[in-house]
């Protein structure tokens, strides 16, 4: 009888100065109910305890491979670090300030089937004291490919994860999505935050399959502190610019679908200004509302939707 494969998951844990949060990551890592982990673990040159700190948790558990950087890489290219070291058929990042339910790797590996482009599991942000939000995505099991990479490119109405933390990939498909720097004329560069780089590695793995799963049973908890990089910088046109460059190589055709690309910078510009109104709304359903009537309506029509809604929260600003 021939013996069931159980495959190595590759838990990546890029980390840089995070002595008082890394312990809390990698013990997630080694909770998983899933024991055949491995959980690589690159120190991007820190100047802290965080090395020592993890050099402990080693003495303990052997399934944690322990690197540091002989000088600091930034953030994208330690990325590249862990994902070079993984020697894991599946692969997961997590970010050294969050931390995942024990039941993430054992729920998402099972959902895995030849189709699936990736499992995402249910995010939720806190500050350490109060949860600040809920994902909404996970309440349907499946969706297609097509419906996921319009609504991520355009409305992102399914607020479906920007982070490869709340999400399993296959590990070759990590590798191949990514990117050190997004080429983009507005001479920004992506390797310092990896703010776009991160989106991507969904974008094109999705590209290549017909669908993927979400699981509410595997649990991503997002550390929201004044330390971390998404709360401390503006990168809404990082991932725009990601977006853009996305559809110009991968699917030109859906700029034809808005117009030209033009209008689709408009829409996008848009959703950003609806967006940033979304916290006048205090009834969530009433916000679900709108986004399904979006949906319903004809690509014509859209445009002038969301023109509408945005004078109509930018009054409403004005009379708070």
């Amino acid at each position: 009888m021939e013996e069931l494969k159980i495959p190595l998951v590759s838990i990546l844990i890029p980390v840089y100065n995070r002595e008082n949060l890394i312990e809390r990551a990698v013990l997630s890592a080694l909770n998983q109910t899933y024991r055949n982990i491995e959980v690589i673990v690159c120190d991007n040159c820190s100047t802290d305890r965080t090395f020592s700190n993890v050099a402990k948790l080693v003495k303990k558990d052997d399934r944690i491979k322990l690197f540091k950087n002989e000088r600091n890489l930034g953030p994208v290219l330690n990325w590249g670090e862990c994902l070079a070291k993984a020697s894991g058929e599946y692969a997961m990042f997590l970010w050294s300030d969050d931390y995942i339910s024990d039941k993430f790797v054992d729920s998402t590996l099972s959902d895995f089937s030849f189709d699936i482009a990736f499992v995402i599991g249910k995010s939720v942000i806190t500050n350490g004291i109060e949860v600040l939000y809920e994902s909404y995505y996970q309440r349907r099991k499946v969706y297609n490919v097509n419906e996921y990479l319009k609504s991520v490119l355009v409305s992102n109405w399914h607020d479906f994860p920007v982070s490869p933390v709340c999400a399993l990939f296959r590990t070759s498909d990590l590798r191949q999505s990514f990117l050190v720097d997004i080429p983009n004329k507005a001479g920004l560069s992506f390797s310092g935050f990896g703010a776009g780089n991160d989106l991507y590695f969904f974008l094109l793995t999705a590209s290549r399959y017909r669908f993927l799963k979400t699981n509410s049973n595997a649990i991503s908890f997002l550390y929201s502190h004044s330390g971390s990089i998404t709360v401390s910088n503006n990168l809404y046109k990082y991932y725009e610019l990601t977006k853009l460059y996305f559809i110009m190589q991968h699917m030109p055709g859906m700029a034809t679908l808005f117009g030209n690309k033009h209008y689709l910078r408009r829409l996008l510009k848009m959703r950003e200004n609806i967006d940033s109104h979304e916290f006048l709304v205090k009834d969530v359903s009433i916000i679900s509302i709108l986004k399904i009537i979006y949906w319903g309506i004809g690509r014509k029509v859209k445009y002038l939707y969301i023109k509408l809604l945005n004078s109509i929260f930018s009054f409403k600003r004005d009379q708070n």
